[in-house]
């Protein structure tokens, strides 16, 4: 009877020194960015306003962790976005629009999340844009066509990333359409994406490659699916805009629907003491497209968007505290809708300075200028609406703190 009860007390103190050395915590974090932008041609005419976010999205999170031992623990994220020039919700009103998920790690078998996530691309790829680096969304690529501007979430999205094998690290993602194969459209593949990144990181260099395909984002016939709300939301106005200036009206009515979108990227960054120097390139086809109510006749119809951009960019700090960039981008896209087939392209710079005033705070300011090739070249380079013309100009001030 005194073993045994030698044997319960050995076995109650090891479940309790396990349970002991479990660590749990819950981390609540934000970011607000709100500054002044100007820019030189939206539907024709100039603008300053009041802008949030055009450095990095503002946002209010909670971050929660709990060790089980051996390597393990269990991870969550929840995270808000919001205007904090207005206190309105982005994200199509959600609550937790910016990332929703819930996974577990273990050192030596990599991370597994599920919920509401960024593409592999755009977390691979994205960060070594000048854009997000330090550039704001002035210097995204047009129409953040490409993704890696971090404009777009995935739903239903399981996502895995491997343990670091000598500073390689891959990530495969898929986000399911949750609609059964008998349903209305394509069923089972009806609004849903998939797609994986590898990205070595060592001796200075950051090394990426990434590809997403996404499949009927569209979809009218699903609204639980991979993509709902925040899909390509310059695109539509873009089209709009080419209406307008093919048709010589005042307003368009145009509608896309993109049938599926494959994009692929490779991006490199390479630091050496005060100086980086990076360059992405990615290439978007967008296929089974339609545009209906649109004035232009010939742009009514089935087509397609093609879209290569090539991106170059060079950082300089000047102390720990002071960066300063310089940008050039040039796209060449292929469009075809309907009767209508033309190849505008663009060319773009632009140059900004990040000062952090302490570890949390610091101020920004941005310049970047758009030129297209053709009258249907229509210039885009904020989120917002697009130019008029083949070109436009922006300013961007702005203050962040970091909490």
């Amino acid at each position: 009877m005194i073993k045994v009860q030698r044997l319960c007390a050995l076995a109650l103190g090891a479940t309790c020194a396990q349970l002991s050395s479990a660590q749990s915590s819950v981390t609540l974090y934000g970011l607000i960015d709100t500054g002044i932008t100007w820019s030189s041609n939206q539907h024709g005419s100039s603008n300053l306003e009041m802008s949030s976010g055009k450095l990095s999205g503002t946002r209010w999170g909670m971050r929660v962790t709990e060790n089980f031992g051996g390597g393990w623990r269990a991870l969550g994220v929840l995270e808000n976005g919001f205007n904090s020039a207005n206190g309105a919700a982005l994200q199509n009103g959600r609550m937790f629009g910016r990332q929703a998920y819930i996974g577990v790690s273990g050192v030596s078998y990599g991370t597994l999340l599920f919920g509401r996530q960024y593409t592999p691309l755009a977390l691979y790829g994205g960060f070594l844009t000048a854009a997000l680096r330090w550039g704001t969304s002035l210097m995204v690529h047009p129409l953040d066509l490409d993704l890696l501007g971090g404009t777009t979430r995935f739903n239903n999205a399981v996502d895995y990333e491997s343990p670091n094998y000598g500073g390689v690290t891959y990530k495969l993602q898929y986000a399911f359409s949750n609609q059964a194969q008998g349903a209305a459209g394509t069923g089972f593949t009806n609004n849903r994406e998939w797609g994986g990144a590898i990205r070595y990181v060592g001796h200075g260099l950051t090394l990426s490659a990434a590809y997403t395909q996404i499949d009927r984002p569209d979809a009218a016939s699903n609204a639980n699916g991979a993509v709902v709300g925040d899909y390509q939301s310059a695109l539509p106005l873009w089209v709009r805009q080419v209406d307008i200036t093919l048709s010589g009206a005042a307003s368009s009515t145009a509608a896309l629907v993109v049938g599926s979108q494959k994009t692929g990227m490779i991006a490199t960054l390479y630091s050496l003491d005060r100086w980086s120097v990076g360059a992405v390139v990615s290439r978007t086809l967008l296929n089974d497209n339609s545009v209906t109510r649109a004035s232009t006749a010939s742009l009514n119809g089935k087509g397609s968007l093609s879209l290569n951009v090539a991106e170059f960019n060079l950082t300089y700090q000047a102390s720990p505290a002071n960066y300063t960039g310089v940008m050039v981008t040039y796209s060449g896209a292929q469009f075809r809708s309907g009767a209508t087939d033309t190849s505008p392209h663009w060319w773009q710079v632009g140059i900004a300075n990040d000062y952090f005033l302490s570890k949390r705070t610091d101020v920004y300011v941005a310049a970047a200028y758009e030129t297209g090739s053709s009258r249907d070249a229509i210039a885009q380079i904020t989120l917002n609406a697009p130019s008029s013309t083949r070109t436009e100009a922006g300013v961007s001030v702005g203050l962040r703190h970091r909490f």
